[in-house]
Parts: C-alpha cells; structure tokens; sequence
C-alpha cells in the first residue's frame, strides 16, 4: 500500500507528535522491515493513523446525534 501510493517507508511515518526520535527511527541504517515493524507496533507513526482511527468513531457519533444537537445549545 505504501508503494502503491509512491511512498517510501520512510516518508510514510509521522514523526511530529510520536516517539519517532525517541525510538530511533531517525536511524538511516534502519531496514524498512524495521521501520514497518515499528509502525506496528506504535500505530500513531503511521501517516495518517488519527484520520483512519477516529472516523469509525465519528460515522458511529453520527447515528446517534445530529450535527443540530451537538452544536445548538438548548
């Protein structure tokens, strides 16, 4: 999926906001098998992850309230 999209491994992961640095992912002799095993194992290195983790949540919310009692006080 990630070359499908015509990325490297490499530009797939987010590092603002995660243990990118703190993992030592910044590595350039890392393999990109290790760098996929990383992104496993913290789904938040994953570009995009939030986006792809909240919309099932949010599509749920949705069901069961309207926009117009969520953002209309009463």
């Amino acid at each position: 999926m990630i070359s499908e999209a015509g990325l490297t491994v490499r530009e797939a992961i987010h590092e603002k906001g995660t243990p990118y640095a703190e993992l030592g992912l910044d590595n350039p002799d890392l393999s990109d098998d290790q760098l996929l095993d990383a992104m496993l194992k913290v789904p938040l290195l994953i570009a995009g992850f939030p986006s792809i983790g909240f919309w099932p949540l949010t599509s749920g919310l949705h069901t069961h309230l309207s926009w117009l009692s969520v953002h209309v006080e009463t």
